[in-house]
């Protein structure tokens, strides 16, 4: 398996969609808050006044909070998922995963080796995303920059919203194992960074109340809990409770799905 994952970990770091990913999606994110600051100054008195108070995070959301948790909008969702995807097919479009395949005991563990790549990738990306934030706050035209705030919120939800990043990853190499498509995979990554799902949520809710009333898929789907405020325990708590099933399912169907079928 560490003989698989550091093959694996020296496809992704040769992989120029890759480095092309992690460059628009750094640099989008430092231009986005460098020039924020043309629309919206912070006065660092009054945040520091306010970080004081008992005010609930959905109300008040201190800049730390905003560079940690790594506010990423709906393109920098769909270059991630598109680095993702590139990934998780090249072995298949290549040929790549017929000679790895039999070398190995169970064909299923290249899919526990891609998912330890995009834990490693995901963590890349986020930290970049954030690091990005900081220095386009840092040196963009603010006329103050205040960096305090709630630490431990802050890092709690950049953890949250990473698992929940995780689950999506987990669901997107699932589609792209299973249907051996780099397309069906983009497309699923474009529809969960616009939240396009809505409508299937929507449909399937309306079904299940017929017979379970009160019942709301949407409350309990990765994508739509991601671009959520996280503002409440529960609603945290809620977050990495799903974030950990879908991963765990996921992985789990992707590595019985490849275990079963020929390589091509």
């Amino acid at each position: 398996m560490g003989r698989l994952i550091r093959m694996d970990f020296y496809r992704l770091i040769q992989s120029k969609v890759f480095w092309i990913s992690l460059l628009i999606f750094s640099g989008l994110q430092f231009i986005l808050n460098f020039f924020n600051g043309m629309f919206a100054n912070y006065n660092a008195e009054t945040i520091a006044d306010a970080a004081h108070k008992s005010y609930e995070w959905h109300t008040f959301n201190s800049p730390i909070t905003e560079v940690i948790e790594t506010p990423i909008l709906s393109l920098f969702i769909i270059v991630l998922f598109i680095s993702i995807v590139s990934f998780c097919h090249a072995d298949q479009a290549n040929g790549y995963i017929k000679n790895i395949a039999g070398q190995i005991s169970n064909k299923g563990y290249t899919a526990i080796s891609k998912f330890v790549i995009i834990l490693f990738h995901n963590l890349v990306f986020s930290v970049c995303g954030a690091v990005s934030s900081a220095l386009g706050k840092a040196f963009g035209p603010y006329d103050t920059v205040y960096f305090g705030g709630d630490f431990a919120t802050a890092f709690t939800l950049f953890f949250i919203k990473f698992l929940l990043l995780l689950a999506m990853s987990a669901i997107i190499l699932f589609v792209v194992t299973a249907l051996r498509s780099s397309t069906f995979g983009t497309t699923l990554g474009v529809l969960f960074g616009i939240s396009g799902l809505q409508l299937v949520y929507a449909l399937l809710d309306k079904a299940i109340n017929t017979v379970f009333s009160d019942v709301m898929i949407e409350k309990y789907a990765p994508s739509m809990l991601y671009f959520s405020s996280l503002g409440k325990t529960e609603e945290r708590v809620t977050a990495v409770v799903v974030s950990i099933i879908f991963v765990v399912l996921f992985l789990y169907l992707t590595v019985k799905v490849f275990s079963k079928r020929d390589v091509k």
